[in-house]
C-alpha cells in the first residue's frame, strides 16, 4: 500500500488511492443503500485518522465526502508523510534486501509477488534501530507532480479544503509506546543512557530535524530535568510521546485549518481500556490511544458497556452523529 521509490516507477500512496476508489464507489452507490451522496463523511483512528484528513488536502479526493473526523492522528502528524527522501530510501532497501531491485518496474512487481508473507514481513525489521522503532516505516510521500499525484506539496507548506472537520486525541495516547517500558523494565535505563540517539528515533524527528541532538537535549531538561529516566518517569515519559507526536500536530492542524473546525480531548478512563492488551497493569489513569473507539462502536473484545461508561457511550455517540448530520 506504501512502497515508493518517490519516482513514476513506484511513486507510492497506493493505500489512499484505494480509499478513493471506496469513496467514489460509496457517492455512485449509497443511495441504493438510503444514504446520501451528499452527506458522506470520512472518519479514521490514528493512522487512519491522519489519513482521512490527508484526502482533506487531495486534488483527487474532491467533491468525494462533506465531513471529515481525525481521531488521534492528522496530516501534520509525524507519522502522517514519510519526509523527503525517505520513503526512496526505505523503499530501495527493502527491494534490495528481498532481490526484487530492478531497472524495470514490472521485474520487480513480479519478483515482489513471488515472496511469501513471511518474507516480506521480515524483510521490514532490518528497518528497526531499537526495540520496535521506527514506529512506522512506510507510508504516504509527496509525489511528483502527475494528474493521478494524490499529494504534491507537504501538508505543513499548504492548506486543506474548508471543510468542516472534527478532531482530537486522548489524554494518555503515549501510553501507546511507553507500554513497551513496563513490559520491558530495562528499556528504561538504555533509554535513560542513549536519550540522544534514540528520543528523535522514537519521537520521529530524526529526519526533519537539522540539529536531532539539541532538539532531544531541550526535550531531556523539559519532561526529565537532570533525573535519570526510571520507572518513576512513566508518567513524564507518556506525556513526552502524547505531546510530541499527537498534541502538538493536532494543535497545529487545527491553526491552519481553513474552515470549521471542532476539538475533543478524551480524558475518561472507564472499564476498559486498550492498554490493557499491552500491559496487566494500569500505571496512569488516563485513557490511552484509541479508547475512544470502545464506546463508538462497543466490541465484543471488552466489557459489557454499562453504568458510567454507558452514559460515557452515549454522549459521544451524540457529539459524532450530530457533527456527520449537521457539521
Amino acid at each position: 500500500g506504501f512502497l515508493s521509490t518517490e519516482d513514476s516507477a513506484l511513486p507510492g500512496n497506493l493505500g489512499l488511492k484505494d480509499q478513493i476508489y471506496g469513496l467514489q464507489w460509496i457517492k455512485e452507490n449509497i443511495k441504493n443503500f438510503g444514504g446520501d451522496p451528499k452527506q458522506i463523511t470520512v472518519f479514521g483512528e490514528g493512522t487512519g485518522g491522519s489519513s482521512a484528513h490527508l484526502h482533506m488536502y487531495s486534488p483527487l479526493s474532491k467533491g468525494l465526502f462533506h465531513r471529515c473526523i481525525s481521531m488521534s492522528g492528522t496530516a501534520l502528524s509525524p507519522f502522517a508523510v514519510l519526509p523527503p527522501g525517505v520513503g526512496k530510501y526505505r523503499g530501495l532497501q527493502f527491494l534490495t534486501s528481498l532481490g526484487c531491485k530492478s531497472n524495470d518496474t514490472n521485474t520487480t512487481l513480479d519478483c515482489l509477488r513471488s515472496k511469501k508473507a513471511n518474507d516480506i514481513i521480515n524483510a521490514q525489521k532490518l528497518f528497526y534501530v531499537w526495540d520496535l522503532e521506527p514506529i512506522v516505516i512506510f507510508g504516504p510521500v509527496v509525489e511528483i507532480p502527475t494528474r493521478n499525484s494524490f499529494i504534491t506539496v507537504h501538508p505543513f507548506k499548504t492548506r486543506s479544503t474548508h471543510l468542516p472537520w472534527m478532531t482530537g486525541i486522548s489524554s494518555g495516547e503515549g501510553l501507546l509506546r511507553t507500554a513497551r517500558f513496563i513490559i520491558k523494565p530495562d528499556s528504561y535505563a538504555n533509554f535513560s543512557n542513549n536519550f540522544n540517539e534514540m528520543a528523535p528515533i522514537m519521537l520521529l524527528f530524526n529526519n526533519t530535524s537539522k540539529n536531532p541532538r539539541n532538539v532531544s537535549e531541550s526535550i531531556r531538561n523539559y519532561y526529565f530535568g537532570s533525573n535519570t529516566i526510571t520507572e518513576s518517569s512513566i508518567k513524564n515519559l507518556t506525556d513526552m510521546y502524547t505531546d510530541g507526536v499527537f498534541l502538538y500536530p493536532t494543535i497545529e492542524s487545527l491553526k491552519k485549518h481553513p474552515g470549521p473546525s471542532y476539538l475533543y480531548y478524551f480524558n475518561y478512563l472507564g472499564k476498559s481500556s486498550n492498554f490493557d492488551f499491552l500491559s496487566k497493569k494500569r500505571v496512569i489513569n488516563e485513557s490511552a490511544h484509541s479508547d475512544e473507539l470502545i464506546y463508538i462502536f462497543n466490541s465484543t473484545q471488552f466489557s459489557k458497556i454499562e453504568g458510567r461508561d454507558e452514559a460515557i457511550s452515549a454522549t459521544l455517540i451524540k457529539y459524532i452523529t450530530n457533527f456527520v448530520i449537521s457539521g
